[in-house]
């Protein structure tokens, strides 16, 4: 087993939320390999209406900012007007954002920024950092 993995009955529940396939699937079994139990959604709208119905198991939303329908900073917003508490991660190929529409999510509750690709063991060093604050 390797370093990171949650175990038994403390396993988080992730939500994935992006609009490529190929990279939910691949985040998907990544997380599920480090031990957590995830759901997924195909796009903004898709993900905060998961979050809504989920919203009491759901430990972490891990979530890409450029989608159709509601991008990751929209949805973000919307999770946490249903949630002020909720942890959520967004992620990005495009390095840069507009700094002061960052500066208000970070204010408004987002944890984390990652630059994707990204490699599994640091994804799993920003969601159990997430996580344990």
């Amino acid at each position: 087993m390797s370093k990171g993995k949650c175990l038994g009955k403390d396993k988080k529940l992730i939500l994935v939320v992006d609009d490529e396939h190929v990279v939910r699937e691949t985040v998907r079994l990544m997380l599920e390999d480090l031990g957590y139990n995830v759901i997924t959604a195909n796009d903004g709208e898709d993900g905060v209406r998961v979050y809504r119905e989920n919203a009491q198991k759901i430990s972490l939303v891990l979530m890409d900012m450029v989608m159709p329908n509601l991008n990751g900073v929209e949805a973000f917003y919307k999770i946490v007007t249903i949630n002020p508490e909720a942890k959520v991660i967004l992620a990005s190929g495009f390095s840069t954002f507009d700094e002061k529409i960052m500066e208000h999510m970070y204010v408004s509750g987002l944890k984390l920024f990652m630059k994707k690709p990204y490699l599994q063991y640091e994804l799993g060093r920003a969601l159990s950092g997430v996580l344990k604050n």
